[in-house]
């Protein structure tokens, strides 16, 4: 399989069940140095204290989704500045611009995958 060598930051975005996770490992995949960022698994480092994140959002949820974006965004600048290419899976229903104003290098790239039903 051929490798790419240019860097970016991408975002894989989906609902829940969408294919995020397998599309985000297979682009990883495809790349000489790369990172995958499953922001799920952020928020899963709360030991105790995590808010539920089923709508509607309690301002403490709101409070947590805005510090997993920033987190996120922390950790694909800092790989992204150690030479990798970075992929983001996550939720960005009304958040993309919170990455956006985060993440301080570029370029930046997203897709979205969409859940087929069967």
């Amino acid at each position: 399989m051929a490798t790419r060598t240019e860097r970016a930051i991408f975002f894989i975005n989906g609902t829940q069940g969408a294919g995020k996770s397998t599309v985000s490992r297979l682009l990883a995949r495809r790349f000489d140095r790369s990172v995958r960022i499953d922001a799920d698994d952020l928020l899963r480092l709360v030991v105790s204290g995590a808010a539920p994140l089923e709508p509607p959002l309690i301002p403490e949820a709101a409070r947590q989704l805005r510090l997993r974006a920033c987190v996120a965004s922390r950790l694909a600048d800092t790989f992204f500045e150690a030479e990798f290419t970075v992929i983001i899976a996550e939720i960005l229903a009304g958040r993309l611009d919170h990455f956006r104003a985060d993440i301080k290098n570029r370029p930046l790239c997203w897709s979205t995958s969409l859940h087929r039903s069967t």
